[in-house]
C-alpha cells in the first residue's frame, strides 16, 4: 500500500488532482497485479476512486456501487437520497431493488436533515460525500472507503467489473460538469433572469420533457439525459452539470448551454 499527497494541490478528490496517484497505479499495475486507488479530501469526508483500468470514479460511481453491493446483503427497502446534480443511474439502480429515490438540493446538510428524522439506506451526492442510513447521518469517506474494500472482497470481483456491470444493467450515462465564472454578481443574476425567462421547448432536436426548481434549472430531456444550470449564491459562479447516455449528446448539450447563457450579453 502506498500513501500519496496531492502534491502542492488542492487536496480535493477531483480528476485534476489525481496525476499523480494515477500514474503510480499504472506503474505497479501488471496482468497479475491489479491496482486501485482511493482518493479522500484533507478533512477525510468525501471519497473518489481510480479503478483497476485507471478510470476515476467518482460518487457519481461509487454511490450506485453501494446500492448494489450493500442492497444484495441488506435485508431492507429504506429509500435513497440523491443531491439534484446527481446520476440517473443512482435513481434506475435503487428502484430496480423497489427503493424510493428523493432528489434534494446540493449540499450535504439536506441529506443529513432528512437521514436523521427518518430510517435512509444511504445518501451521497456528486462531489464525493456519502452517508449510511446505518452508520451515522454524515459524510465518512474513511467508511465509505471500508465498504468499498469489503464489497471487493466478498464479491470476488474487481471494483472496474461491477462498474461495467452497472453501466451496462442501468445506463449507458456520461457525464460532465463545467464551471462558469463571471466577471461579478450583477452579470450572474443576469443570467440567472435570462435562463428563467427563455427556457426553450426543444434543445436543438431533443424535446424536454419535464423542468425541474429544486436547485437551479433541470431541463430533463430523457432517462439519463438532462442539463442543469446551478449558480453558486456565494460567488460569481455558474455550474453547468449534463448526463447524458451518449458521449456525442454530452458535448452537444454542454455546448448548446454555454451558447445559451452567451445570448444573455447580447
Amino acid at each position: 500500500m502506498l500513501t500519496l499527497f496531492f502534491g502542492g494541490q488542492p487536496p480535493e478528490p477531483l480528476l485534476n488532482y489525481a496525476d499523480d496517484l494515477n500514474k503510480i497505479l499504472i506503474k505497479n499495475s501488471t496482468n497479475e497485479v491489479k491496482t486501485l486507488g482511493i482518493i479522500f479530501d484533507g478533512d477525510g469526508d468525501r471519497i473518489a476512486a481510480i479503478d483497476e483500468k485507471g478510470r476515476y470514479s467518482s460518487t457519481q460511481n461509487l454511490l450506485p456501487y453501494f446500492i448494489s453491493y450493500l442492497g444484495e446483503i441488506k435485508n431492507n427497502s429504506y429509500p435513497v437520497l440523491k443531491t439534484v446534480s446527481g446520476s440517473d443511474i443512482i435513481k434506475n439502480i435503487s428502484e430496480s431493488q423497489n427503493r424510493d429515490v428523493f432528489e434534494l438540493p446540493v449540499g450535504f446538510k439536506y441529506i443529513a436533515e432528512k437521514m436523521i428524522k427518518e430510517k435512509i439506506f444511504i445518501g451521497g451526492e456528486e462531489s464525493g460525500g456519502v452517508g449510511f442510513g446505518d452508520f451515522m447521518p454524515e459524510r465518512d469517506a474513511l467508511y465509505a472507503a471500508m465498504v468499498l474494500l469489503n464489497g471487493i472482497a466478498e464479491k470476488s470481483q474487481y471494483l472496474y467489473e461491477t462498474l461495467d456491470e452497472i453501466q451496462e444493467d442501468f445506463g449507458p450515462s456520461f457525464y460532465k460538469r463545467i464551471d462558469i465564472k463571471f466577471p461579478n454578481k450583477s452579470e450572474k443574476n443576469n443570467v440567472k433572469e435570462f435562463i428563467i425567462d427563455n427556457i426553450p421547448k426543444n434543445i436543438n432536436n431533443h424535446k424536454l420533457k419535464s423542468i425541474s426548481n429544486i436547485d437551479g434549472i433541470k431541463l430533463r430531456i430523457d432517462k439519463n439525459f438532462w442539463l442543469l444550470f446551478r449558480f453558486s449564491g456565494t460567488e460569481p459562479l455558474l455550474r453547468l452539470y449534463c448526463e447524458a447516455p451518449k458521449e456525442s449528446y454530452l458535448d452537444e448539450l454542454l455546448k448548446w448551454g454555454q451558447v445559451f447563457i452567451n445570448l444573455a450579453g447580447k
